[in-house]
C-alpha cells in the first residue's frame, strides 16, 4: 500500500509533513527531506503523487468494499443496487424518493405507514444523504481547482433539489 517507504496516509512516526496530491487534492504524509528530494514539479514528484492517488484509490475501494458489505448484512433490506443476493424488490422511500431493495416479504414485516418501516426509510435516506454530501465536497473541491464555474457537481445538485445542505 505504501511506496518504498515514501509516504502514509496518516501522520505518524517520522511521516511528519503533510503533502497534497495536485490532481484530487489527496493528503498523505512524507519525511523531512522529502521536498528536496523530489521537489513540486518534477516528473520524480509527478510519479510519486500518481502512486499516492492508485494506492488511495485501492485503499478506498477496499474500505468501499468492506461498508457496503456490512450495510448489506442487513437481514431485511438492501441498498442502493439490486439483484444482490436475495434484494431484488425495489423500493422507494416516501420521502424523496430514493430507491432501495429488498427481499421478499419485507412489506409484511414492515408494512407501509409503521414506525418499522419508517426507521428503515429515515436510515436509508441518512445513508444517501452522507454519502451524497462526501461526494459533493469533492466535487466541490474539484470545480474550485479547474476554477470552472461550470465544472458539473450532480451530486450537489441532487441534494439542492432534495432541499438538503450539500455540505454538512
Amino acid at each position: 500500500m505504501r511506496h518504498q517507504g515514501l509516504y502514509r496516509f496518516r501522520r505518524d512516526g517520522n511521516f511528519k509533513n503533510r503533502m497534497e496530491t495536485n490532481e484530487y487534492g489527496i493528503d498523505y504524509y512524507v519525511k523531512s527531506g522529502f521536498d528536496k528530494k523530489y521537489p513540486a514539479g518534477t516528473s520524480a514528484r509527478a510519479d510519486i503523487e500518481k502512486k499516492v492517488i492508485k494506492d488511495y484509490v485501492e485503499f478506498g475501494q477496499d474500505v468501499c468494499k468492506r461498508e457496503l458489505k456490512q450495510q448489506w448484512r442487513s437481514d431485511d433490506f438492501n441498498y442502493p443496487t439490486p439483484n444482490y443476493g436475495i434484494f431484488k424488490n425495489r423500493m422507494e422511500t416516501n420521502e424523496y424518493g430514493i430507491d432501495y431493495y429488498v427481499k421478499s416479504g419485507f412489506d409484511k414485516k414492515y408494512p407501509a405507514g409503521t414506525s418499522a418501516r419508517a426507521d428503515i426509510e429515515k436510515k436509508v435516506i441518512k445513508d444517501y444523504v452522507e454519502f451524497g454530501q462526501d461526494v459533493c465536497k469533492r466535487e466541490l473541491k474539484q470545480q474550485w481547482r479547474s476554477d470552472d464555474l461550470n465544472y458539473p457537481t450532480p451530486n450537489c445538485d441532487k441534494l439542492r433539489q432534495m432541499r438538503i445542505k450539500p455540505i454538512a
